[in-house]
Order: structure tokens, then C-alpha cells, then sequence
């Protein structure tokens, strides 16, 4: 059936519409104190020219622009130019953005290095990806919201850790707690814990995938809660010295370096892994048999 004038008519109103759309798009672009349009944000302190506008030279400008966004948003840190520092000041964040470091980064060369100053916190952020973070604060850095299950999540080459003498996180509501660690992240041992419970209530579980790694010291928290961990893949490592009144881990997929919790005091230094016990005690067992081969 051939399309009738008035049709063809309202047919081009709308490619009209569309076009001036488009066109409000760009513009809105090139105007850097609204990129309601764009969900990638970069800081790069020390950019001579801090252009397209989604670059920002600035932290203050850039968490600005970022609240204007409606969906999730990603903070990507570019130390080409200078080193990156959060400075100190309340920096909240309205969209739940990521961390992350620069794509062309992820698992090439030194990690971007991420510094919290001391007097830096931060709200509405609990996801870590390719980012080498660590705070100088002798205050938290980030306090769990009331109201919900707390979850953070590193991905990717992602560290964390509290170099000051505050824990980078502060778990200070009854709500259950996870701690994700996914990839080849890590969550290391430093001044202070990484993750501090202060307050009884659910459960508290820390997660590891992949090769994910979680430092011994890293966890602290009070009695009046369950605290654990899992190893869901073979890679993965927990250690189990935590500064909490217990800390059972369980294991998902097994293979001959399965973590090995000992039980016996009798280890002068206990084994990390299944296969490790097995070759010491065999080792021990061939000197105390005068070099004989193990039955």
C-alpha cells in the first residue's frame, strides 16, 4: 500500500524530532557543567587541557558533574599527568558509581595508584575495579549506609588497604555484611584493618572468586556476630588470622592447593595449602627415617 502525504508528512516530523534530539546531545557535550548524557568520568589531576568533558582536572568539579547523572556512573582514575589524591572534604556520590582505572591499564604495567587523604570520606561507593587503593586517614574512609546489606566488591586488579591508623571501612550497622573479592583482587594487610566491624548484628561474609586474595589482618570486628569466609574457586586464598572471634572457611571447587586451616598447635610455621602440609610432613618423615624412602 502506498503511504499517503499526510503520512510521509508526520514520518518526517519525527526524523525532525529525532534530529533535534541529537543535536541537544551534543550540545549538552560540549558543555562541561551538565554532561547529563555521560556515565564515564575521569579524573586526571595535573591534565594541561582536561578535555572532552567528561575529563576533569579537579575531584570537587568532577563528583559535581557526576550527581547530575541518573544511571551508575564510572570514576576512572588517569595518573599520566600527576599522582591521584582524593583530597580531605565529605565527597558523596548519588549514582553508586564504580572505581576504576584507566581500560588500556587493567593488568598491564604498575597499577593506578589511588590515594585516600587523611579527612577524605566517601559515600554511595562500594565497588573497586583495577584500582590500587589506599588511605592515609586516621578517620574511616567509608561507613556502611543503615537500612540494607552492605556489599563491597573488588574486581579486576583491584587492591585495598588502610595505610593510616583508621580502617578504610567502617561496618558500624547491624546489617549483614559481604565483602567480594573477584578476580585477580586483593584486599591487603597494612596499619589498620581494611574492613572494621564495630557494632553487633547478621552475619558478616567475605567471598573470594577466581584468585581473589584477602590478607590475614585485614578483617576486624566485635562478639555478637557470625563471622566466615569462602573460597568459591581453588585460586582463591583467605587467610584465616582475623582480628574477630572466629573465623571459619569454607571451600567450594577442591584441588591439591586447597587452602588447609590447621587445627594442631604443632606447626612451626602452619601451611597454607593441602598440598604444602603434605610435602613438609613427607619431608619430615624421610629425616626421621634416616633418609629411607616413604613407604
Amino acid at each position: 500500500m502506498t503511504a499517503s502525504v499526510k503520512d510521509i508528512e508526520t514520518k518526517l516530523r519525527q526524523v525532525e524530532g529525532d534530529l533535534a534530539r541529537v543535536l541537544k546531545t551534543v550540545t549538552v557535550l560540549g558543555q562541561k557543567a551538565a554532561p547529563s548524557v555521560i556515565f564515564d568520568f575521569v579524573f586526571a589531576p595535573g591534565h594541561p587541557t582536561p578535555l572532552p568533558a567528561n575529563v576533569f582536572a579537579t575531584w570537587s568539579d568532577l563528583v559535581t558533574a557526576a550527581n547530575h547523572v541518573g544511571g551508575i556512573p564510572y570514576i576512572t582514575f588517569d595518573d599520566s599527568f600527576s599522582p591521584i589524591v582524593i583530597p580531605a572534604g565529605m565527597w558523596s556520590f548519588s549514582g553508586r558509581p564504580v572505581f576504576r582505572a584507566l581500560a588500556a591499564r587493567a593488568y598491564i604495567g604498575p597499577p593506578v595508584k589511588v590515594t585516600v587523604a587523611d579527612g577524605a570520606k566517601i559515600t554511595g561507593v562500594s565497588e573497586f575495579r583495577d584500582v590500587d587503593i589506599r588511605s592515609v586517614s586516621s578517620s574511616p574512609v567509608i561507613s556502611s549506609p543503615a537500612g540494607s546489606t552492605a556489599l563491597y566488591f573488588l574486581q579486576g586488579t583491584a587492591n585495598l588497604q588502610a595505610d593510616g591508623t583508621a580502617p578504610f571501612i567502617e561496618h558500624g550497622v547491624s546489617q549483614q555484611c559481604l565483602l567480594v573479592v573477584d578476580d585477580n583482587a586483593s584486599v591487603s594487610s597494612s596499619n589498620s584493618p581494611a574492613l572494621h566491624v564495630t557494632v553487633p548484628g547478621d552475619d558478616f561474609t567475605a567471598i573470594t572468586w577466581k584468585s581473589g586474595f584477602i590478607d590475614e589482618n585485614t578483617i576486624e570486628g566485635v562478639a555478637g556476630r557470625k563471622y566466615g569466609a569462602r573460597i568459591a574457586q581453588p585460586d582463591g586464598l583467605v587467610k584465616p588470622k582475623q582480628a574477630v572471634p572466629a573465623f571459619p572457611i569454607a571451600f567450594g571447587a577442591e584441588d591439591q592447593f586447597i587452602q588447609h586451616v590447621p587445627t594442631t598447635t604443632s606447626w612451626a610455621t602452619a601451611p597454607n595449602n593441602v598440598n604444602e602440609a603434605i610435602e613438609r610432613i613427607a619431608a619430615a618423615l624421610v629425616v626421621s627415617t634416616g633418609g629411607k624412602p616413604i613407604p
